[in-house]
């Protein structure tokens, strides 16, 4: 019973802040269908998930699409997967150019009440996805999903400023790049990505169209 205590008295010891009011267990997470053990040395860090060039905010969305009390099994390409659906997420984003206003109260108490009822995180991500889809206006819709992600925490508000400070002329290349590839001269395209890529500009293509992701980010 000390276990957890002594988690909260050294973090606090480190980083002089109050670490955290609830704390909460999930149930076991597995690694290709393995209960994880040093000794069998099949446990992930998160300078693992960094180093395969995967945004490690997608281990976030991965962990919440599924409910805290069932057992989780960590893949690879889960991971990849959880990325994907980030991407498809933050590419959403870039098609909201208008400043948010206020969040849609109907979608803020659902919300509220999902998590209120033992932390449905993931029903309440997918709530995050029909308000993507639906027809709010889009200053409304932006506003309701940075208000959402206060809890989910994919770093949106950053994301959707970044894309605002993205160059005319980038975006520009990106919407040839796109031209290109719907026109099926993937290897035009491909010499744009790089060029892009060469000025600071990871492309990732979704659903949703095409994302640029600064590389500094």
């Amino acid at each position: 019973e000390v276990h957890h205590p002594n988690e909260i008295a050294q973090s606090e010891a480190a980083t002089g802040v109050k670490f955290v009011s609830t704390w909460l267990h999930g149930a076991f997470l597995l690694i290709n269908d393995m209960k994880v053990s040093k000794s069998k040395n099949n446990y992930v860090v998160v300078q693992d998930i960094v180093d395969k060039g995967i945004n490690p905010i997608a281990l976030r969305y991965f962990f919440m699409s599924t409910h805290y009390r069932k057992q989780t099994n960590f893949t690879w390409e889960a991971l990849k997967s959880a990325e994907t659906s980030l991407y498809r997420l933050y590419a959403a984003l870039a098609k909201l150019p208008e400043a948010p206003t206020y969040p849609d109260k109907s979608v803020s108490q659902t919300f509220t009440e999902l998590l209120a009822d033992d932390l449905r995180l993931p029903e309440a991500l997918a709530l995050l996805w029909s308000v993507v889809d639906n027809d709010l206006d889009a200053p409304v819709k932006l506003a309701t999903l940075l208000k959402m992600d206060t809890v989910f925490g994919f770093d949106l508000k950053q994301v959707w400023m970044n894309f605002q400070k993205i160059p005319a002329e980038i975006k520009e290349q990106i919407q040839e790049r796109e031209k290109l590839r719907q026109e099926k001269e993937y290897g035009k395209a491909d010499h744009i990505r790089d060029a892009l890529l060469e000025k600071g500009y990871r492309i990732e293509d979704t659903e949703n169209g095409p994302v640029a992701i600064p590389v500094r980010f």
